[in-house]
Formats: C-alpha cells, structure tokens, sequence
C-alpha cells in the first residue's frame, strides 16, 4: 500500500496519451537545439584555434631586408659560411687589437666585470694624495716605460731621479733613504715582480697596493675554465697581442661559434623591414620594390626564425643573434621543481580528505575553499610568492644558508614554489575525483584479506586511481608552463644571458621573453615571439605526451 501511495504523486505529474508525446516531442527538440549549440560554440572555438596557430605559424619565415653595419664583403670576398676555422681567425684579426679585446672579454669574462681586474688601476687612482706628472696620472703600472718610471718614483719619493738611474742602480741605491724592503735593495726596479712591485709602492706611498691594482689579475685567474697555453698563464688581458687573443678564440670556440661572433659582434645585421609567409608568398613584386625604394644597399632574404641555432643560443640584444636557450632551461628548471612540490603535496591532501578525514563543517569548510582557490587569478599568487618566499623566506630560497650569493630570493626555488601553490588547488581536486571513482568493492576487498588502512590506500587505492591524477596533472602543468604574471612578481628577468644551474640561480622563463619581445616596437621581435611560442607549445606538447605515456602503462597494468 505504501508502493502504490508513493508512486501515485509521481505519475500524476506526468501526463498521458498524446499530451505525454508531445511532451517527449518538445524536450527533444529543445535537446537538439542546445545539442547543435554546443556544437556550433566548440566548432567555433576550434576554428579560432586553428587561424591563431596559423597566425603564429605565418610569422616564423618570410622575406626580411637586411642591412649592416660592416657589411660581410668588407670583411671576406667569399661567404661567411664557406670560411674555415682559420679563414674566419683572419678575418678577426683584420680588425684591430682593441676591438678583438672586446670580443673576448665579452666572450670569455664578461661585459661587466670591473675593469681593474681586466688592466689594473689608474696611478691617479692608486695615489690620490700624491701630486704626478701629468703625462702618467691616468696610466696603469704595468704600462709605464723606464722614463715614465722614474717619474712616478720621482713623485713618491721627492728626489730627482733620471731613466738611466732606474734602468741601471739597485734599489738600495736608488732610494737610499725611502723604506725599501731588504729583500728588494739588490735588485733593479725592472727584475722585480708584481707582487714585489707592489711592496715597494706600498712602502714608498704608505698606501696598500696589490698586484691586481697594478696590471689586474694574471689570465689564469680572469679566465678560469677556459683553454689556455701554459706560458699564457700569467700574461694579463691588457698585454695580449692579436696572435694571442685569436690563439685563445681558437682554442676555446667551434667554427660556428667564431662565425656567429662576427655575425653579431661585427657585421651587426638589422631587420628594418621583415613579411609574414602570405605576404612573401602572394606580395613578392611590392616586397621588391620596397627594398629597392627603400633599402638599395640591404639584401632581402627569405628567413626561416624557427632554427635550432634559435634555440640553443643564448639571449643577446642584436634580434639577428638572439636565442632561448636561457629563457627554455629556466622554463625547465621551474616546470621541474613546482611538479616535485605539487605532486607529493596535492596526492597526499587528496588522500587525507578521501580517505582519513571526516564529513564534518571544518573539512567541507576546507573542501570549499581549495575549490574557491582554483578560481583565484594568479597574479595574486604572484604576490604571495614575493611576501613569502621571495621576502619573508629570503635567506632560504636565495641560498644564502647554503654559501650561493645573495639575490634576494628571487631565484628558481621561489618561482617554483609560487608556481605550486598556484597549480595546487587543481591537482587536489583532481586527486580527489579519482580516488572517489575507484570503487570501493576494492576497499573492502583489501579489508577483507586483513590489509590495514594504510596499506589499502596505498597499495590498491593509490595505483588504481593514478591515472586520473595524472590527468590533473597535465592540466596543472599546461597551466604553469604559460604562466607570466606571477613570475614577473617573483622575479623573473627579461633579459637574462646565464643559463640556471640549479634551484638558487636567477631566472627567465619562454613567456616572460615572448612578452618582452612582443612588447618592442620592431617587426623583427614579431616573428622572434612566433617562433618562441612554437618551442613553448612543442614543450607543453611533450611534456604532456611523456605524462599521457605514463598514464596509459599505468591504466594497461590496472586492466591486465
């Protein structure tokens, strides 16, 4: 009786005969028009994919107008590219000692390390309170003639002395009244050393000198790592002749490395002008006539941007040498470091929340809220990350604890774990949804055979709902890897050119590039972002690929 009372007010809900075919006749109706909506919507939004890939794709090659400042003709009558390794070393020798130093400070050292270090100090600068010849205040020590020699010890000391005296007379007796060190009063100012060179300055003024302050540091110090021939051990950078500085690129650069040196260094291409695809493929008679017009002593070239020397060369200021190779391994290293932080952390709270915690107000309250943090935009995690780990973390995530220079925490660590808790939230829900789906006849089945809880979760809840966690986790991942905002907050440069070498290294990363060179005026920088955001989604796509493998082998292995 209680059956038929409680399915009576159900069915008096619906109608009968041809009114309930009616019914069914409009709602499937209405379901086809929503059906055919959604349709045409994801129709639509792949169609707009598509074109933007497209547009993407149409601007990494086309016709570019090159101009130069040294044209490549000045330099060799034939290509750059058909030159050898020693044609290339004479075509660097033809332009000068001075210029050739650049290159390879900028190459081996660095463009802005001190320049004391490189050729010493000025003797202005060494004896501030000494009033000097004017023909050798803003010389170096190591540079001063036998003349200029005695001038500077004329100087210090007060007395008059001539070059012959100093080329010819021990110190002792030189300077018979100055505080000459006994080790040094039997030899003559051109034997002694740098070091004893500096002993005697120092006694002579009162004033510290060092050898580094007199002619900078020895090359063996200065370019520590790179290849050099022992009797170049102890020469210093501003003595090099030409043959030793071509015979250090030599023995230290690849035939392309040398070639790309003079590309960007010397001949300095410029793109005024450059095409997309369609354009060089459809406007060819106008492209011409602007070059001609326009650009008479440029070449135009059909350049392809997307190159694996684009890739695996270091960011520069010149568009024609630029590369993303710092900005990808910094992509890298952050991507790394926020799955090994997000991974444990969000499995392990999704197992805590199935599986151990209760159904009361305090863990729905918690429930709720990591659901309302997926929502949250991520530049708010950006500021987070700066007032947490870069600021109030500091001494731990710049290294400082460990001995790593100081950079203020804006380092890979932090940017990886500003990253986690923005990829979080999501990889916790999706860890959640894929341990409720295992069944639970598993459960009690585990139960059954005395298993603990622990033991349960671990060895058949765990693996059998691992392949959904890895969906979330490539959902999380897509997400993190194109990224910008909370990474510019943290820390992230625009213009880095050392590669990361670990978690305290500074950092840049593809989207924080692609945003830098969208944001210049030149059209070059267009088609440098185009082929940077292929590299980044061919690293999305395989990251992605590698997590899908993993899924899959895992799923074969539940199932068989």
């Amino acid at each position: 009786m209680s059956e038929q009372s409680g399915a009576a007010p159900v069915a008096s809900r619906l109608p009968e005969g041809d009114a309930f075919t009616n019914l069914l006749r409009r709602r499937n109706i209405r379901a086809g028009r929503w059906s055919r909506l959604f349709l045409a919507t994801t129709m639509v939004a792949i169609i707009a994919l598509v074109l933007l890939f497209l547009s993407i794709l149409n601007r990494v090659a086309g016709y570019a107008i090159v101009t130069y400042e040294t044209p490549p003709s000045a330099l060799s009558s034939r290509p750059l590219e058909d030159l050898n390794e020693d044609e290339l070393i004479a075509v660097l020798e033809q332009i000068g000692a001075a210029r050739l130093r650049v290159l390879v400070r900028d190459n081996f050292i660095g463009r802005n390390v001190d320049p004391i270090r490189l050729q010493g100090d000025s003797l202005q600068n060494l004896f501030p309170d000494t009033r000097l010849n004017r023909r050798i205040r803003d010389q170096r020590y190591a540079a001063l003639t036998s003349r200029d020699q005695a001038s500077l010890l004329s100087d210090l000391t007060g007395e008059k002395l001539s070059d012959d005296q100093v080329e010819t007379l021990p110190l002792g007796e030189l300077l018979p009244g100055s505080a000459v060190p006994d080790a040094l009063r039997e030899k003559r100012l051109a034997e002694l050393s740098l070091p004893e060179a500096a002993s005697l300055l120092t006694g002579l003024s009162g004033k510290t000198i060092d050898s580094v302050s007199l002619a900078g540091e020895p090359l063996s110090s200065l370019m520590r790592g790179a290849t050099l021939p022992p009797e170049f051990a102890a020469e210093h950078f501003a003595d090099l002749t030409l043959t030793q500085m071509a015979t250090i690129l030599r023995d230290n650069l690849s035939e392309s490395q040398i070639r790309d040196i003079i590309t960007r260094d010397i001949t300095k291409p410029r793109y005024p002008v450059t095409w997309t695809f369609t354009e060089s493929v459809f406007n060819r008679a106008q492209i011409e006539a602007t070059w001609q017009d326009n650009y008479p002593a440029g070449e135009l070239v059909f350049r392809n941007w997307l190159t694996w020397r684009f890739v695996s060369s270091e960011l520069s200021s010149e568009p024609a040498a630029t590369g993303l190779r710092t900005a990808l391994f910094g992509s890298l290293w952050v991507i790394a470091l926020t799955i090994l932080f997000a991974l444990p952390i969000g499995i392990g709270a999704a197992i805590y929340l199935e599986e151990y915690a209760g159904r009361g107000r305090l863990n729905t309250l918690i429930e709720t809220n990591i659901r309302n943090l997926a929502g949250v935009p991520s530049i708010i995690y950006g500021m987070l990350g700066l007032a947490v780990f870069v600021r109030a973390l500091g001494n731990i995530t710049s290294g400082a604890f460990v001995g790593q220079p100081d950079s203020n925490g804006r380092t890979v660590l932090s940017a990886a774990l500003t990253m986690a808790l923005l990829i979080l939230p999501v990889v916790i829900i999706n860890a959640q949804e894929a341990i409720r789906a295992v069944p639970y006849s598993i459960r009690e089945a585990s139960f059954g055979v005395g298993a603990t809880k622990w033991q349960t979760v671990s060895r058949q809840v765990l693996p059998a709902a691992f392949p959904g966690i890895l969906t979330g986790l490539i959902l999380s991942v897509s997400r993190a890897v194109g990224e910008t905002a909370p990474l510019i907050v943290v820390g992230g440069l625009t213009f880095m050119t050392v590669d990361p070498n670990g978690p305290f290294s500074r950092f840049s990363v593809v989207p924080i590039q692609i945003y830098s060179w969208t944001s210049q005026p030149e059209d070059v920088y267009r088609n440098l972002a185009a082929a940077a955001i292929i590299v980044l989604l061919i690293t999305l796509l395989s990251l992605n690929a590698v997590a899908i493998i993993l899924r899959q082998r895992f799923s074969r292995k539940l199932q068989g």
